[in-house]
């Protein structure tokens, strides 16, 4: 440690603040003379290894003696805790008097002033001064700490917060899947419902079909209806048949009177086979039920719903544009609903059929999913020259008195209402190039192409 005595110094009486110089003037030390203590006096100073601390301690005390000057008094002499490097001991570093308040200015000890003798009572007014400072520091601080206290805890109440903003979300994210989940598995049983009524009308529920009769024995004729297509390529009427087909001939009326079929083009137009429309659909139709066979050829001019597989009839249909009954009829689901009239078959012809198959089946035609996904607009961009239905209107059918809607529940064969004008000759809606057609369209319900020929 490092240990100086210095001596205090003529005018400085008890309570005088002394700035004592040490380690050749780089630190200062301030002191004040203890009560009692006049000049001659000596103070140990000491500062323990390792500390910034100083401690003192009273040595010789020559009596402060009020007014008159103190005699002068050899001190003990005293200095650093260490010695140079030539073993002489340093000199005594004699302290300098300074007065209360007076800022330091870096100068010399012999240069400074002596501090005057306090008045009585001065050190108390000082000491009750460094009292009020340290109680507004403490005061200070521990504003300072009840502050940080406050931000901390408003810290911790904004994360709870947002902890439980987190958890209600999760909890809402988790119940809006839930409900998805149930409203797919909802979908799932009605499409399992509806596919289950189509297989077996018998399991028809409130919004399943009603079982149609495919024949009537006290019907001698049969019983059709017209509907036109007024389309780019010009008017085509089309002779529908329940007695063929009640399920496929019910929703095709619905899709006109609907408006369904307005501003569809011939999506799918290949030369001497078919002309298919029906896309993009403006509505989800739900399934029909295949329809019984009668044995209707698809020869030219014949009406049919497109399907993927049993029990998928929905809005999609066909023209056949040539003889196709040998490729078509094998299929539960290939039914005609219906056939061009004879005067309409020349606007077949006019139908554009430059782009062939559609995409799916290596045509060069249109993609279905983009005509799906855009509509008109892709065929508009893609295809500019396809044909298009403008209009489709029923012309002797106004429907049962229900509002037309894809729920709809077809009627059954007793309930279709009988047509405004009388039905059309066979011999005049339909072409003679198609003999075993018009024969079936001629013959009663019940009977096929081979019953009418067995007949004649």
């Amino acid at each position: 440690g490092t240990q100086v005595t210095l001596q205090i110094p003529d005018g400085a009486p008890p309570g005088t603040l002394l700035v004592v110089p040490v380690r050749n003037g780089a630190e200062q030390i301030k002191v004040r003379v203890p009560e009692g203590c006049g000049p001659g006096s000596s103070l140990i100073l000491t500062q323990a290894e390792g500390s910034e601390e100083w401690s003192m301690e009273i040595g010789k005390v020559v009596p402060w003696v009020d007014d008159e000057e103190a005699e002068d008094e050899e001190g003990e002499e005293g200095g650093e805790d260490h010695f140079s490097p030539n073993g002489q001991e340093p000199q005594q570093q004699q302290p300098q008097p300074q007065q209360e308040g007076e800022e330091e200015d870096g100068s010399s000890s012999a240069n400074r002033s002596q501090e005057p003798a306090t008045r009585p009572g001065e050190s108390e007014r000082l000491e009750s001064e460094r009292q009020q400072r340290l109680e507004q520091e403490y005061q200070q601080q521990q504003q300072q700490q009840q502050e940080h206290q406050r931000q901390q805890e408003q810290q911790q109440q904004q994360q709870h917060r947002q902890k439980d903003e987190q958890h209600r979300q999760q909890l809402q994210h988790q119940l809006q899947k839930e409900e998805q989940m149930r409203l797919e598995e909802e979908m799932r049983e009605e499409d399992a419902r509806m596919q289950a009524e189509a297989v077996d009308p018998s399991c028809r529920g409130e919004r399943g079909f009603e079982a149609v009769e495919p024949f009537r024995e006290e019907l001698d004729a049969a019983v059709a209806f017209t509907v036109r297509l007024d389309t780019t390529a010009g008017v085509i009427d089309i002779i529908v048949r329940p007695d063929w087909a009640p399920h496929g001939t019910r929703r095709f009326l619905e899709l006109a009177a609907a408006g369904d079929l307005v501003d569809l083009a011939f999506y799918r137009a290949i030369s001497g086979c078919i002309v298919q429309f029906g896309l993009p659909a403006k509505r989800t139709w739900p399934p029909i039920p295949d329809d019984p066979p009668t044995g209707v050829p698809f020869l030219l001019g014949a009406v049919s719903f497109a399907a993927v597989g049993e029990n998928t009839r929905r809005s999609t249909l066909f023209i056949c544009v040539g003889d196709m009954s040998h490729c078509l009829g094998e299929k539960p689901w290939e039914t005609p609903i219906g056939a061009v009239a004879e005067s309409s078959l020349d606007v077949l012809e006019h139908i554009v059929t430059d782009f062939g198959d559609i995409a799916e089946f290596g045509g060069a035609g249109p993609d279905t999913s983009c005509l799906n996904a855009e509509g008109n607009a892709y065929l508009a961009r893609e295809f500019p020259h396809l044909s298009y239905i403008r209009s489709a209107t029923p012309l002797d059918w106004e429907g049962d008195g229900e509002e037309l809607s894809p729920h709809a529940a077809p009627a059954a064969w007793g309930e279709w209402p009988a047509p405004s004008a009388p039905s059309p000759s066979p011999s005049s809606v339909f072409p003679a190039a198609a003999p075993a057609l018009s024969a079936s369209l001629a013959a009663p319900r019940g009977e096929g192409a081979a019953s009418a020929a067995a007949r004649k």
